[in-house]
Protein backbone atom coordinates (compact mmCIF):
# COMPACT_ATOMS: atom_id res chain seq x y z
CA UNK A 1 0.00 0.00 0.00
CA UNK A 2 1.48 3.42 -0.87
CA UNK A 3 2.79 5.24 2.19
CA UNK A 4 2.43 8.89 2.96
CA UNK A 5 5.85 9.23 1.37
CA UNK A 6 4.55 7.67 -1.80
CA UNK A 7 1.64 10.00 -2.17
CA UNK A 8 3.10 13.29 -1.17
CA UNK A 9 6.37 12.98 0.09
CA UNK A 10 4.99 15.73 0.94
CA UNK A 11 4.98 20.01 2.95
CA UNK A 12 3.08 15.63 -0.86
CA UNK A 13 8.31 24.95 4.85
CA UNK A 14 9.48 26.41 8.20
CA UNK A 15 12.17 25.66 8.50
CA UNK A 16 13.63 23.20 10.75
CA UNK A 17 16.97 23.21 9.06
CA UNK A 18 20.19 21.37 9.57
CA UNK A 19 23.82 22.37 9.55
CA UNK A 20 24.90 23.19 6.05
CA UNK A 21 21.38 23.89 4.77
CA UNK A 22 21.11 26.96 2.54
CA UNK A 23 19.82 30.04 4.31
CA UNK A 24 16.25 30.88 3.40
CA UNK A 25 16.04 33.87 1.06
CA UNK A 26 12.99 36.05 0.49
CA UNK A 27 10.79 34.73 -2.25
CA UNK A 28 10.18 36.89 -5.31
CA UNK A 29 6.68 38.29 -5.39
CA UNK A 30 5.42 38.17 -8.97
CA UNK A 31 1.75 38.13 -8.04
CA UNK A 32 -0.42 41.24 -7.86
CA UNK A 33 -2.05 39.80 -4.74
CA UNK A 34 1.18 39.01 -2.94
CA UNK A 35 1.41 35.25 -3.42
CA UNK A 36 4.63 33.55 -2.35
CA UNK A 37 6.24 30.15 -2.24
CA UNK A 38 6.06 29.20 1.43
CA UNK A 39 8.47 26.29 1.09
CA UNK A 40 10.29 23.96 -1.29
CA UNK A 41 11.44 20.83 0.51
CA UNK A 42 13.95 18.28 -0.84
CA UNK A 43 12.07 15.45 0.79
CA UNK A 44 13.42 12.29 -0.84
CA UNK A 45 16.55 11.59 -2.88
CA UNK A 46 16.00 8.76 -5.40
CA UNK A 47 13.52 7.27 -2.95
CA UNK A 48 9.94 7.99 -4.04
CA UNK A 49 8.14 4.63 -3.78
CA UNK A 50 6.81 3.11 -6.98
CA UNK A 51 3.28 3.64 -5.69
CA UNK A 52 3.64 7.31 -6.51
CA UNK A 53 3.19 6.34 -10.17
CA UNK A 54 -0.56 6.33 -9.50
CA UNK A 55 -0.52 10.11 -9.02
CA UNK A 56 2.77 11.22 -10.63
CA UNK A 57 3.73 9.19 -13.71
CA UNK A 58 7.48 8.70 -13.99
CA UNK A 59 8.11 9.67 -10.37
CA UNK A 60 8.71 6.21 -8.90
CA UNK A 61 12.26 5.83 -7.60
CA UNK A 62 13.01 9.50 -8.28
CA UNK A 63 13.56 12.57 -6.12
CA UNK A 64 10.54 14.20 -4.47
CA UNK A 65 10.10 17.89 -3.71
CA UNK A 66 6.81 19.32 -2.40
CA UNK A 67 6.46 23.04 -3.17
CA UNK A 68 3.85 24.89 -1.11
CA UNK A 69 2.25 28.19 -2.14
CA UNK A 70 0.50 30.77 -0.02
CA UNK A 71 -2.56 30.58 -2.28
CA UNK A 72 -4.27 27.61 -3.88
CA UNK A 73 -3.21 26.45 -7.31
CA UNK A 74 -5.91 26.39 -9.99
CA UNK A 75 -6.16 23.78 -12.70
CA UNK A 76 -3.53 21.11 -13.28
CA UNK A 77 0.15 22.11 -12.85
CA UNK A 78 2.65 21.01 -15.47
CA UNK A 79 6.19 19.81 -14.83
CA UNK A 80 7.50 22.29 -17.43
CA UNK A 81 6.28 25.17 -15.25
CA UNK A 82 9.03 24.42 -12.72
CA UNK A 83 12.81 24.66 -12.86
CA UNK A 84 15.09 23.33 -10.11
CA UNK A 85 18.66 24.65 -9.80
CA UNK A 86 21.31 22.53 -8.10
CA UNK A 87 24.33 23.74 -6.13
CA UNK A 88 26.55 23.37 -9.22
CA UNK A 89 24.22 25.60 -11.23
CA UNK A 90 22.65 22.76 -13.23
CA UNK A 91 19.03 23.36 -14.16
CA UNK A 92 16.59 20.47 -13.94
CA UNK A 93 12.98 20.09 -15.09
CA UNK A 94 10.80 17.62 -13.15
CA UNK A 95 9.26 14.68 -14.96
CA UNK A 96 6.00 15.15 -13.10
CA UNK A 97 4.10 17.76 -11.09
CA UNK A 98 0.89 16.97 -9.23
CA UNK A 99 -1.46 18.38 -6.59
CA UNK A 100 -2.67 14.90 -5.63
CA UNK A 101 -3.75 13.72 -3.21
CA UNK A 102 -4.44 17.09 -1.51
CA UNK A 103 -7.27 18.02 -3.89
CA UNK A 104 -9.92 19.18 -1.42
CA UNK A 105 -11.64 22.52 -1.88
CA UNK A 106 -9.62 24.07 0.95
CA UNK A 107 -6.35 22.32 0.01
CA UNK A 108 -4.38 22.49 -3.30
CA UNK A 109 -1.51 24.60 -1.91
CA UNK A 110 1.21 21.97 -2.48
CA UNK A 111 2.61 20.75 -5.79
CA UNK A 112 4.73 17.60 -5.61
CA UNK A 113 7.65 17.67 -8.07
CA UNK A 114 9.29 14.37 -9.02
CA UNK A 115 12.33 13.62 -11.16
CA UNK A 116 16.10 13.99 -11.16
CA UNK A 117 16.25 17.16 -9.09
CA UNK A 118 19.80 16.86 -7.70
CA UNK A 119 21.79 14.54 -5.49
CA UNK A 120 22.77 14.59 -1.83
CA UNK A 121 25.50 15.35 -0.90
CA UNK A 122 27.31 15.92 -4.21
CA UNK A 123 24.97 18.36 -5.91
CA UNK A 124 21.69 18.94 -4.04
CA UNK A 125 18.91 21.22 -5.28
CA UNK A 126 19.15 24.72 -3.85
CA UNK A 127 16.45 26.71 -5.65
CA UNK A 128 13.12 26.20 -7.36
CA UNK A 129 11.63 28.72 -9.80
CA UNK A 130 8.23 28.87 -11.45
CA UNK A 131 9.10 29.46 -15.11
CA UNK A 132 5.73 28.71 -16.69
CA UNK A 133 2.09 29.51 -16.18
CA UNK A 134 0.65 28.50 -12.81
CA UNK A 135 -2.67 30.28 -12.11
CA UNK A 136 -3.53 30.93 -8.48
CA UNK A 137 -6.81 31.33 -6.67
CA UNK A 138 -7.90 34.94 -6.41
CA UNK A 139 -6.23 36.03 -9.64
CA UNK A 140 -2.65 36.30 -10.75
CA UNK A 141 -0.06 33.72 -11.60
CA UNK A 142 2.90 32.18 -9.79
CA UNK A 143 5.23 32.58 -12.80
CA UNK A 144 8.44 34.24 -11.57
CA UNK A 145 8.19 33.10 -7.97
CA UNK A 146 11.26 31.36 -6.58
CA UNK A 147 12.47 30.02 -3.24
CA UNK A 148 15.51 28.37 -1.72
CA UNK A 149 15.17 24.62 -1.15
CA UNK A 150 15.09 23.19 2.36
CA UNK A 151 17.83 20.59 2.77
CA UNK A 152 17.17 16.84 2.69
CA UNK A 153 18.10 16.25 6.33
CA UNK A 154 15.70 18.86 7.70
CA UNK A 155 12.61 17.62 9.50
CA UNK A 156 9.02 18.61 8.70
CA UNK A 157 7.68 22.06 9.55
CA UNK A 158 4.38 23.90 9.62
CA UNK A 159 4.01 26.45 6.83
CA UNK A 160 0.38 27.57 6.76
CA UNK A 161 -2.58 27.77 9.16
CA UNK A 162 -6.05 28.89 8.11
CA UNK A 163 -8.99 29.52 10.49
CA UNK A 164 -12.56 28.33 9.95
CA UNK A 165 -15.76 28.67 11.90
CA UNK A 166 -17.29 25.43 13.10
CA UNK A 167 -19.24 23.80 10.28
CA UNK A 168 -17.67 25.93 7.55
CA UNK A 169 -14.84 23.59 6.55
CA UNK A 170 -16.19 21.22 3.88
CA UNK A 171 -15.81 17.56 4.70
CA UNK A 172 -14.17 18.07 8.08
CA UNK A 173 -14.70 15.28 10.61
CA UNK A 174 -14.30 17.58 13.61
CA UNK A 175 -16.95 16.66 16.22
CA UNK A 176 -19.99 18.79 15.40
CA UNK A 177 -21.34 18.85 18.94
CA UNK A 178 -18.24 20.34 20.58
CA UNK A 179 -16.22 22.13 17.88
CA UNK A 180 -16.37 25.92 17.99
CA UNK A 181 -13.49 26.72 15.63
CA UNK A 182 -11.18 24.78 13.29
CA UNK A 183 -7.62 25.55 12.25
CA UNK A 184 -6.44 23.80 9.09
CA UNK A 185 -2.66 23.40 9.19
CA UNK A 186 -0.38 22.59 6.26
CA UNK A 187 3.02 20.92 6.65
CA UNK A 188 5.85 21.40 4.17
CA UNK A 189 5.53 17.72 3.31
CA UNK A 190 3.79 14.56 4.41
CA UNK A 191 4.05 13.59 8.05
CA UNK A 192 3.36 10.53 10.11
CA UNK A 193 4.17 9.39 13.63
CA UNK A 194 7.69 8.27 14.63
CA UNK A 195 6.51 4.70 15.30
CA UNK A 196 4.23 4.50 12.27
CA UNK A 197 0.93 4.23 14.12
CA UNK A 198 -2.05 6.38 13.20
CA UNK A 199 -2.01 10.05 14.18
CA UNK A 200 -4.14 10.33 17.28
CA UNK A 201 -4.44 11.54 20.84
CA UNK A 202 -0.70 11.41 21.56
CA UNK A 203 -0.01 13.86 18.72
CA UNK A 204 -3.01 16.00 19.62
CA UNK A 205 -1.58 16.64 23.06
CA UNK A 206 1.66 17.91 21.52
CA UNK A 207 -0.09 20.46 19.30
CA UNK A 208 -0.99 23.86 20.77
CA UNK A 209 -3.05 26.76 19.47
CA UNK A 210 -2.59 30.32 20.73
CA UNK A 211 -5.92 32.14 21.05
CA UNK A 212 -6.79 35.66 22.12
CA UNK A 213 -8.83 35.71 25.31
CA UNK A 214 -9.75 38.95 27.06
CA UNK A 215 -7.09 40.70 25.00
CA UNK A 216 -4.29 38.33 26.04
CA UNK A 217 -2.70 35.29 24.33
CA UNK A 218 -3.59 31.90 25.82
CA UNK A 219 -2.36 28.54 24.58
CA UNK A 220 -4.91 25.72 24.29
CA UNK A 221 -4.73 22.12 23.11
CA UNK A 222 -7.08 21.00 20.32
CA UNK A 223 -10.01 18.96 21.60
CA UNK A 224 -9.70 16.64 18.57
CA UNK A 225 -7.82 16.14 15.30
CA UNK A 226 -9.43 15.48 11.91
CA UNK A 227 -8.34 14.97 8.30
CA UNK A 228 -5.92 12.27 9.42
CA UNK A 229 -4.85 9.16 7.56
CA UNK A 230 -5.62 10.47 4.06
CA UNK A 231 -2.03 10.65 2.80
CA UNK A 232 -1.77 14.41 2.43
CA UNK A 233 -0.03 17.23 4.30
CA UNK A 234 -3.08 18.75 5.99
CA UNK A 235 -4.53 18.35 9.48
CA UNK A 236 -7.62 19.89 11.09
CA UNK A 237 -7.26 21.11 14.67
CA UNK A 238 -10.72 21.05 16.27
CA UNK A 239 -11.10 23.63 19.03
CA UNK A 240 -13.81 23.57 21.68
CA UNK A 241 -13.33 27.27 22.45
CA UNK A 242 -14.68 30.28 20.55
CA UNK A 243 -11.59 32.47 21.07
CA UNK A 244 -9.85 33.72 17.92
CA UNK A 245 -6.79 31.55 17.04
CA UNK A 246 -3.58 33.42 16.21
CA UNK A 247 -0.80 30.78 16.05
CA UNK A 248 -0.10 27.05 16.09
CA UNK A 249 2.87 25.34 17.75
CA UNK A 250 3.92 21.69 17.57
CA UNK A 251 6.40 20.26 20.06
CA UNK A 252 9.65 18.74 18.80
CA UNK A 253 9.63 15.05 17.96
CA UNK A 254 5.89 14.68 17.44
CA UNK A 255 6.04 13.83 13.72
CA UNK A 256 8.47 12.53 11.11
CA UNK A 257 8.76 13.13 7.37
CA UNK A 258 8.91 10.27 4.83
CA UNK A 259 12.68 9.88 5.42
CA UNK A 260 12.11 9.48 9.15
CA UNK A 261 13.48 12.90 10.13
CA UNK A 262 11.88 14.24 13.32
CA UNK A 263 10.35 17.70 13.44
CA UNK A 264 12.00 20.39 15.48
CA UNK A 265 9.58 22.56 17.44
CA UNK A 266 7.66 24.40 14.75
CA UNK A 267 5.32 27.36 14.87
CA UNK A 268 3.23 29.25 12.33
CA UNK A 269 0.90 32.24 12.62
CA UNK A 270 -2.73 31.74 11.70
CA UNK A 271 -3.47 33.67 8.51
CA UNK A 272 -6.36 36.15 8.55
Amino acid sequence: MPSRAALLLTSLPLLASCAGAPAAAPTVDASPLGATILSAFFGLDDALPMGVEFICRGGGGRDGMPVTFSRRVLGTPTAAAFEVTTRSGARRTPVCATLAPALGATERHTVLLAGDLGAEPADPPVRVTVVGALPLEGGGDARGLRADVIALAAGPSLVLALPYAAGSLPGSACPAATTRRIVQVTWNGGVTTPDGVAVGDRERQRMHVTVTRSGAPVEVTPAALADVGDNDNYLHLCLDVADVPTAVRVEAGAFVDPRGDLNAETRVDVSP
